[in-house]
């Protein structure tokens, strides 16, 4: 295998690792150097990638990494990667263990990092990575004390296909919701974010949540990634009123809800219903396989799971990431585990 290296991020046009990012079907955005918005100084991004004997990308990821105050030790974190299955014809399993393997060698046994690895796949093909990483002497790490739980929809090709694998109840909703004049809009533009917001933090007041999505993060990303990589705004309008919002990701074959909200108005119209059947529709459309609903807290948000499971019906499945580390030297390891916890550089 060729490996190219490219370790002072920094000096890496954004437009070139985007450009990488879209040749994988395993994409996401969480793979993309500006998902999580303005970076704080001591965090650097560090892509790798891996060509086979014929010069052709086969894997890649970016490693983000965070470094100890006045220590040489740190967090070098892979989460929703490595990617692995590019559509040039040649995704294999054995991708993904080689970028491992270089991770490895890079990051943890040359550098002297803690790598962790919280890879990404919303089908059986999940459990095989984790095989892999347990064969390449990683352990679950649990460092994120609140691991991601999702409900993943295997996307049929066929509208009514899906429409008939609804549980009755949503499709009772759904029902309803068609028989009141809404309508959804969608589009690309930053300032639709600015909708987002409102709809977003009614809601947020009304269930008194305590976890804030940061939506100027999405704003600032929007504005800076590739046309075909980013998020699509979703509009729920009652007379002319926004009432429900939903921002998705559709990179590679999967698409992931990152934001939604209703307001009081919304929830009497079930506009909610009609919003993410639209959705659902569009994914189905054009030709999406898999459709992660976004992350969800089975106790502190019932209904919220109970929605989301309505709509996957017979379709869905909950899936839980499990996060996995890597450490060649245990004071270091101790280091960052310690650090982690503490949340003050990580955050």
């Amino acid at each position: 295998m060729n490996l190219q290296k490219q370790k002072n991020a920094d000096y890496l046009p954004e437009e070139e690792w985007q450009n990488v990012v879209k040749l994988f079907s395993d994409s996401t955005l969480m793979q993309c150097l500006l998902w999580a918005g303005p970076k704080r100084a001591q965090q650097k991004f560090s892509p790798i990638i891996v060509k086979n004997e014929e010069d052709k990308i086969v894997s890649a990821a970016l490693v983000k990494i965070t470094k100890i105050p006045f220590l040489e030790t740190g967090l070098a974190s892979v989460v929703g990667g490595p990617l692995w299955r590019p559509y040039n014809g040649l995704a294999s399993i054995e991708n993904f263990r080689r970028i491992i393997r270089e991770l490895k060698h890079e990051y943890a046994e040359k550098r002297g990092f803690y790598l962790r690895v919280e890879p990404n796949a919303l089908d059986e093909r999940i459990q095989h990575l984790y095989d892999i990483l347990k064969e390449e002497k990683f352990h679950p790490c649990h460092l994120n004390n609140h691991p991601y739980h999702t409900i993943s929809i295997d996307l049929p090709r066929s509208i009514n296909e899906f429409r008939e694998g609804l549980k009755r109840q949503w499709r009772q909703n759904l029902d309803r919701s068609k028989k009141n004049q809404l309508e959804v809009v969608q589009g690309n533009n930053t300032d639709l974010f600015e909708i987002v917001e409102r709809v977003y933090y009614e809601m947020r007041a009304r269930k008194k949540f305590r976890y804030d999505h940061n939506i100027g993060n999405y704003s600032y990303c929007q504005d800076k990634l590739d046309p075909n990589l980013k998020y699509t705004v979703f509009i729920c309008k009652y007379g002319g009123k926004a009432v429900s919002v939903l921002v998705i990701s559709s990179v590679g074959d999967t698409a992931i809800a990152h934001v939604a909200g209703t307001t009081t108005e919304g929830l009497e119209l079930r506009s909610s219903y009609y919003l993410w059947w639209t959705v659902l529709e569009w994914l189905i459309t054009k030709g999406y396989r898999w459709f992660d609903t976004g992350g969800f807290d089975a106790v502190k948000s019932k209904g919220l799971c109970q929605f989301k499971a309505g709509l996957a019906g017979k379709y869905g499945k909950i899936l839980t990431f499990h996060e996995f580390g890597y450490c060649d030297n245990l004071w270091n390891q101790l280091l960052v585990t310690r650090a982690y916890r503490l949340k003050h550089i990580f955050n």
